[in-house]
């Protein structure tokens, strides 16, 4: 039996749950059609949902989703649209058409011999719309939403890029979520950001060798949180143009943070984690709060010997917390370096093996020449060891580092007691 519904011929039984008519596209001679150009011709206005099984389907030109309340969707990445246009285009594309929806299925973009640059899907003024557990490959860019509001892009791949732009590119865009998406080989920009405001982008994970992670461009009051990158890129975060108002939470990096130029202002950076990052407080910067990011604690994991009245600097050649490489516990590990200028609160504690002759002094020190904080003591029963602890608030410059010293008058050598309950050196930012 079949239904005529306006004009488009489906099997009854072929809607959803939304009423919406299924179109199933299939290489086997079992669906309403073998290849997505003629689907999308049996789209009634009302929407459909195509279902694409699996092959490798092959593309000339842009698939142009004509009405609202459209679903894509595969079977997995065995469903492959595999797009090799002779101009520049994009594989599938939406203009003002809301609830499109896109999935399981892969879209392998190949440059034709004019070295033809092309995207995978493209929605322009497409509202509550979904692209979700895909995988791209290739292309100019993944996934691009322009004038798009709460909208979603979660769960996919994007691959084997060769040439610039993005995998996720947003602008003047508002609301959307971009989440768990993952990136690998990208040249520029795993996401770019331009112009956008309110949009969240949670548990992406990037192991491309590109430039940045995130390029924010003119976008204010979005929010990055728990993204990962896990090799080396010039840094995370890039905002540009007057970025502001953005949110940084809990975000990870092995390389830079965070890149800024003057005029990114009242951005805040929480609990995030990685090697290095820019001066926020050069120029107008001084505006972004960096929360939580810069601190260590390293530790004296052997003893250091003092010997009599002989100022030494304290060996911590362990550390238990060290966000962004303040120390090298195989390098100068008496040293905790400031990578970011700011106050500090720096606290050191030193404990002696037991002696019972002369003093023990402990000090903070700036540079090996600049005294911050100092204790002294006379010893005590020769049976016990003892300890001494100070800390003090000042402010660092990048590059300027801080020691533990320790001075004794025993009348020969004595050793620093090691663990970290006995003999460490922290430093953590607070302004």
């Amino acid at each position: 039996m079949a239904l005529d519904i306006g004009g488009i011929f489906a099997r009854a039984g072929d809607k959803d749950i939304k009423g919406q008519v299924t179109i199933v596209v299939s290489m086997d001679n079992h669906g309403d059609t073998d290849t997505l150009e003629d689907a999308i011709k049996l789209i009634p206005t009302t929407g459909a949902k195509i279902i694409i099984k699996e092959g490798t389907y092959n593309l000339k030109g842009t698939i142009t989703i004509p009405y609202s309340n459209v679903t894509i969707e595969g079977v997995g990445d065995s469903s492959v649209i595999q797009f090799n246009p002779t101009v520049a285009a994009t594989a599938f594309y939406a203009d003002s058409k809301n609830n499109i929806k896109i999935s399981n299925i892969k879209i392998r973009n190949i440059k034709d011999t004019n070295n033809t640059t092309v995207g995978c899907v493209g929605l322009n003024i497409c509202n509550d719309s979904h692209v979700s557990n895909c995988w791209f490959e290739y292309g100019s860019n993944g996934v691009v939403l322009n004038a798009c509001n709460n909208c979603t892009v979660a769960n996919n791949r994007f691959t084997g890029r060769t040439v610039s732009n993005a995998g996720v590119m947003i602008s003047n865009s508002y609301a959307n979520f971009v989440n768990s998406n993952h990136f690998s080989t990208i040249c520029d920009y795993a996401i770019s950001i331009v112009t956008s405001n309110r949009n969240i982008f949670m548990g992406n994970a990037s192991s491309s060798d590109g430039t940045y992670m995130f390029n924010i461009d003119g976008a204010s009051n979005n929010s990055f949180i728990g993204n990962t990158a896990k090799t080396t890129l010039t840094a995370m975060f890039h905002l540009d143009n007057v970025a502001s108002a953005n949110s940084f939470i809990g975000n990870i990096s092995q390389g830079v943070g965070v890149i800024t130029t003057v005029d990114d202002i009242y951005n805040t950076f929480v609990g995030n984690t990685w090697t290095s990052i820019t001066d926020l407080a050069a120029a107008n910067n001084a505006t972004n709060l960096n929360f939580n990011i810069n601190r260590c604690l390293a530790y004296a994991s052997g003893a250091t010997t003092c010997a009599n009245n002989t100022e030494t600097s304290i060996l911590m050649a362990a550390e238990t917390i060290d966000s962004n490489a303040m120390h090298d516990s195989a390098g100068a590990n008496t040293r905790i370096t400031i990578i970011e200028s700011g106050y500090y609160h720096i606290t050191g504690q030193l404990w002696w093996d037991a002696n019972a002759a002369g003093y023990r002094e402990v000090f903070l020190k700036k540079n090996g020449n600049t005294y911050m904080a100092h204790s002294r003591q006379l010893a005590v029963d020769g049976s016990v060891s003892q300890g001494e602890s100070l800390s003090t608030i000042a402010y660092l410059a990048k590059d300027e580092y801080v020691e533990l010293k320790g001075k004794q008058n025993s009348g020969g050598n004595l050793n620093t007691v090691a663990g970290l309950e006995n003999t460490f050196l922290a430093c953590y930012q607070i302004s």
